[in-house]
């Protein structure tokens, strides 16, 4: 929700996983993002919409992320997350966390988005990211990804650019929407 608003294109209904021949397949449920120019023009200075499913495997957070231009261009990536330290005098806390996309730290992967002719709730838009397992620190059949959350991004700038000047006044991905969490194991 923006100002008490619904905002379709961010609203999340679910997400699942799957593990198969060296590749995690994300799939995530989307109200509707047929339309992300409409859903961009909801949320002033937004140039990119993300839809991010980050999970914990040992001690690394990995994602896989969907990004939407407004004009309608998508891109799919994964990889390790990153972060931009807010140093102070005394400490660089709190951190940003960032999932860059691809050339910018994170790796391309392949995807699609399927929307139905009138998407709702009850029918939505579905996300699938294909991740090379190998991108994401190579889960395998005795993995366990824990607290996989999905996150809806609205963004004036990529986040593998993000800087410490920006963190610094705030102008970092707002995250509209989220689902959390549960553990998979393949």
């Amino acid at each position: 929700m923006i100002g008490g608003t619904n905002v379709p294109g961010l609203d999340l209904l679910g997400t699942s996983l799957s593990l198969n021949n060296g590749v995690l397949r994300v799939t995530t449920k989307v109200v509707d993002a047929h339309n992300p120019a409409a859903t961009a023009a909801r949320i002033a200075g937004t140039q990119f919409l993300q839809y991010v499913t980050r999970w914990q495997m040992g001690n690394t957070l990995y994602y896989a992320a969907m990004q939407q231009t407004a004009a309608g261009a998508s891109s799919f990536y994964a990889g390790a997350t990153q972060s931009v330290d807010l140093c102070s005098i005394s400490a660089c806390d709190p951190h940003v966390l960032t999932y860059p996309e691809s050339g910018f730290g994170g790796t391309a992967e392949t995807g699609t988005i399927s929307c139905p002719a009138t998407p709702s709730p009850s029918s939505p838009c579905t996300v699938t990211i294909a991740v090379k397992a190998a991108d994401v620190g190579t889960p395998a059949k005795r993995s366990v990804l824990e607290e996989v959350g999905t996150y809806g991004f609205a963004t004036s700038h990529e986040q593998g650019l993000t800087t410490n000047p920006q963190a610094l006044a705030d102008n970092v991905p707002l995250e509209v929407d989220g689902l959390c969490c549960f553990n998979f194991s393949p």
